[in-house]
């Protein structure tokens, strides 16, 4: 039973899939961290005016 799933995903092309959806992860960090320190920047500068107006 195994083999007939394990030649299913071959035909079907999954092997290039695996090493393909891993080799994401990296440039998904790299945006969720550069997105994040957008949002601090973005912070300090929506509370920079409040702090000069107090």
């Amino acid at each position: 039973m195994t083999l007939f799933h394990l030649g299913i995903g071959q035909l079907m092309g999954l092997n290039r899939f695996v090493p393909a959806f891993g080799a994401t992860h990296p440039a998904l960090l790299y945006v969720l961290r550069q997105n994040g320190k957008r949002a601090a920047v973005a912070e300090k500068a929506a509370a920079a005016p409040a702090l000069a107006a107090a």
